[in-house]
């Protein structure tokens, strides 16, 4: 089975994969904790950077027996998150992130918006990124270990490893995947509206730090208005 523990955000706290435990070999699967932390929603507003705080837990707005359907929210220096998000008896997690200023139509201007995905470095041993089918390339492989063991932080992964960019503005991957032969986690989008891509910087990476592989995704790259609303959408399901 899956569960998934909410922030008020709705976005999770942790993730425990289980199924077929039963049927793995003792002493090998190790716990069902796939996250090493929360996933966090950082925000960068006049060069300070500040995670938007989200304790407390989201609103159940709908239940049936193929989907429960949560909302959320958080504020954090003039900018609003707000999420719809549901989850369905596959244990796929789709999220809705809209994005604004925390005053309608006032000016909010971020420097860049990231949201970071931390996993645990045990489960993380693999990695499958895939960029456009028919277009560009992909990555498969063991995930890269850091070049400086003694780094505190080290990128070891970016799009480029996937080949050239398909994309008109930065270097949207559309599918990842991190894991080993136990437990994973994929990340899924049909597209990156919403962002604000740019040549130059990477639209994701995955950062080694400490017992965490954190996948980190560059919603928002330069300087941007937030007076319009903007939504982001993708998918989260555990492995």
């Amino acid at each position: 089975g899956k569960e998934y523990r909410l922030n008020k955000l709705a976005l999770p706290e942790q993730i425990l994969s289980t199924g077929n435990t039963d049927l793995w070999p003792k002493g090998r699967a190790g716990t069902p904790e796939v996250l090493a932390a929360p996933c966090r929603l950082l925000v960068t507003v006049g060069g300070k950077t500040a995670e938007l705080s989200a304790k407390g837990r989201p609103v159940v707005a709908e239940k049936a027996d193929h989907r429960v359907t949560v909302t959320g929210e958080a504020e954090q220096d003039g900018i609003r998150a707000s999420t719809r998000a549901w989850l369905e008896q596959d244990g796929a997690y789709f999220v809705e992130l809209t994005l604004a200023s925390a005053k309608a139509k006032a000016p909010a201007t971020v420097d860049s918006i990231d949201l970071e995905i931390p996993m645990r470095a045990s489960i993380a041993e693999f990695l499958n990124a895939y960029a456009h089918c028919g277009y560009s390339g992909y990555y498969i492989d063991w995930l890269p270990a850091a070049k400086d063991p003694a780094a505190k932080r080290a990128v070891v992964w970016d799009p480029s490893l996937c080949g050239p960019s398909s994309v008109t503005a930065g270097d949207f991957i559309p599918q990842i995947w991190m894991g080993n032969e136990f437990r994973g986690l994929l990340w899924f989008a049909d597209n990156d509206s919403g962002w604000t891509p740019a040549d130059g910087k990477h639209a994701q990476e995955i950062v080694r730090e400490g017992d965490a592989a954190i996948l980190v995704h560059h919603l928002i790259s330069v300087p941007t208005d937030l007076s319009q609303p903007r939504t982001i959408r993708f998918v989260i399901q555990a492995t």
